[in-house]
């Protein structure tokens, strides 16, 4: 206990010490004391009662000379401690999270150059060499069964490239068989002829009330093509919806009109590829007119026209599905929908 002797004020002092606060106390026995504000936190003992107490905190005198007691000197607060809940993100987290990032129009141009990149060129090569045997130069008994399966792992790896390119990734998938008959065969066949039936949708329905009604030959010229191009314009739409949400999400035409109209521009510009797609296709491989006779004379081999055939509709059909995937990675956030 310290003697707090020295540091009792009378009250004469208290217009003298400019700055220092007495600290007024009233002992419990009724004797009052008036310390220098030097004694705050000291023990000291009741001259009167001999009680021992602790000398409180600073005080002030307010205007009209009643003590009213004040805050001790304000110390600063130690700044708040920030916690990162932020999941720590892999490299390869990361890297995917800036890829999403870019530009949907620098993606876009890049997918033409995709195969600069040797793994990918290496996914090219095998995809051409199943394109080739899909509709080869030779034939034999049942061949069309084994075109058939071709066809479906074809097909699924192209579904496949959409979804990793919507995920984020530029690296293509490896062409392969998952060893499931109708998940890696049957399915994918499915869901690529029920995309290219909702796409002719519009198509069928002229046709049916053409046979209905029968429609005027005016009308008729008009409504054919009209629909053709409204078919057109549903396939990217078609093929993104089947490849990320499935078979069943096919129903839902009316979402994928909404896509399309909240993401008019860049669709436009998936829509002319894919066209581009879909007429190389049709000349190289499904119809052999005077192209593929001067190909055959040029190449003095039918094989090397088909490899050549092969090879130019791949590279357009990835670079499709690729753009495909790219609207949804860029876009998705004004989807109807989403992956979830």
């Amino acid at each position: 206990m310290s003697d707090c002797a020295g540091y009792i004020l009378r009250r004469s002092d208290c217009s003298q010490m400019g700055s220092d606060m007495p600290i007024p106390y009233e002992c419990d026995c009724g004797e009052r004391f008036n310390f220098r504000d030097s004694a705050a936190g000291l023990k000291t003992r009741c001259r009167s009662c001999g009680k021992v107490f602790d000398v409180p905190g600073a005080y002030a005198v307010d205007g009209l000379g009643h003590d009213e007691a004040i805050a001790p000197p304000w110390t600063p607060a130690p700044p708040p401690v920030e916690i990162d809940n932020t999941p720590r993100l892999s490299a390869a987290e990361r890297a995917r999270l800036a890829r999403v990032r870019r530009p949907f129009w620098r993606d876009a141009l890049a997918s033409f150059a995709i195969f600069t990149d040797p793994s990918n060129a290496a996914v090219l090569v095998g995809s051409v060499v199943i394109a080739f045997f899909i509709d080869p130069p030779f034939d034999f008994p049942y061949y069309s069964v084994i075109s058939w399966l071709l066809f479906g792992l074809l097909s699924a790896f192209l579904m496949d490239i959409t979804r990793t390119v919507a995920n984020g990734e530029d690296e293509l998938p490896i062409l392969e068989y998952s060893g499931d008959l109708y998940e890696g065969i049957i399915l994918p066949i499915l869901m690529f002829y029920g995309a290219v039936m909702v796409s002719a949708i519009p198509v069928y329905s002229v046709m049916l009330a053409d046979r209905i009604v029968g429609l005027d030959p005016r009308v008729a010229q008009i409504a054919y093509p009209l629909a053709s191009g409204i078919g057109v314009l549903l396939a990217p739409a078609a093929l993104l919806t089947v490849a990320i949400g499935g078979l069943s999400a096919l129903v839902r035409v009316d979402l994928m009109l909404v896509l399309i109209a909240r993401t008019f521009v860049p669709y436009i510009a998936i829509v002319a590829l894919c066209a581009a797609a879909v007429s190389i296709d049709y000349v190289l491989l499904v119809k052999p007119t005077d192209i593929w006779a001067w190909m055959c004379r040029s190449f003095k081999d039918e094989v090397v026209a088909t490899l050549f055939a092969s090879i130019v509709a791949m590279y357009i059909n990835i670079v499709t599905a690729r753009l495909i995937g790219l609207h949804y990675r860029h876009f998705s956030h004004r989807f109807p929908w989403s992956a979830g």
